[in-house]
């Protein structure tokens, strides 16, 4: 279901090929080799074997602490899209389909945490506040605020009845985009997002359009099967329902609430493009494919 199933006909090679001569009965009397057996390509995979181990025990180990049974985390290098490690917990062992019983086998599929769902992948969660800079990326980069800018943070906004809070009772005080990000600020990303008072925002299309650059809503590449795209509201799917989209809704996508569906990979490769200074690179599993005449074919970003 992974990298053997994505890459079937890379790996699988030619079989051998015979001809066998029969008689008039139908009885083989001769064969003949037509053609032997070529043997598949080898994949050489960016994946570092130690640097794997260990995110798997540090996060069954934090999975244990907080008494949880569910996670995933990807290891991705910034500066040409490697994965180096990629975990989804609880996990199961492959040899279990090769030697297992029945009965083991059907447990797998009737665990009801579902150890062969690849979260890393195929999870879609929520963002929270991952998604807090590609919104202070599009203000600056629109000109609706400076860093400098200060905004007041006293808890929360309040919209008609409704309120939106700070994750801090009472607020941070005045900050600037620094502070915002450092401190995980609702209030200015609320402002920007979705403007409030003389605060001009980005607004429902202007938020969708650097989602849209980030590939958020659609799948990565990445070199598996069953990657799940993530989601969030098109512009298809709010002119269907325009009547009912209100600036609550903006606000909660503006800290990464509401509707918004991240995967684990999709956020790392996010934050990857801000670590190097602003390249989106396609995420590799396989940096080489060896071939049987021994020629190398780079598996390339995108």
């Amino acid at each position: 279901a992974g990298l053997e199933a994505f890459f079937e006909s890379t790996l699988r090679g030619l079989p051998e090929t015979v001809l066998v001569e029969v008689n008039a009965r139908g009885q083989g009397v001769r064969k003949t080799i037509s053609s032997p057996r070529e043997k598949g390509s080898d994949l050489y995979l960016t994946i570092d074997s130690r640097m794997q181990k260990n995110l798997e025990n540090f996060l069954a180990a934090r999975l244990a602490e907080k008494k949880l049974k569910k996670a995933a985390a990807v290891v991705l290098d910034p500066s040409n899209g490697e994965v180096l490690a990629l975990v989804s917990l609880p996990a199961f062992n492959p040899l279990d389909f090769q030697v297992g019983e029945a009965e083991q086998i059907n447990k797998l599929f009737q665990d009801l945490d579902q150890p062969l769902f690849p979260r890393a992948i195929a999870g879609v969660y929520p963002s929270g506040s991952t998604i807090k800079p590609i919104l202070a990326l599009a203000a600056l980069e629109q000109g609706l605020i400076r860093p400098q800018d200060r905004v007041l943070s006293t808890g929360g906004l309040q919209v008609g009845q409704w309120f939106f809070p700070d994750w801090k009772e009472g607020g941070h005080g005045l900050v600037n985009l620094f502070d915002a990000l450092a401190w995980s600020v609702n209030t200015y990303f609320y402002m920007v997002g979705g403007g409030y008072n003389r605060q001009v925002g980005l607004g429902l299309s202007g938020i969708q359009k650097y989602f849209d650059s980030f590939r958020l809503g659609k799948k990565t590449k990445v070199e598996l099967p069953n990657e799940s795209p993530g989601f969030y509201p098109t512009p298809e799917a709010v002119g269907k329902r325009a009547s009912s989209w209100y600036i609550g809704d903006t606000y909660n996508l503006s800290i990464g609430q509401g509707e918004l569906g991240v995967t684990p990979l999709q956020v790392a490769l996010m934050m990857s493009a801000f670590a190097n200074g602003g390249t989106l690179f396609k995420p590799m599993i396989v940096s080489r494919i060896l071939d049987v005449k021994g020629q190398t074919r780079v598996s390339p970003p995108e």
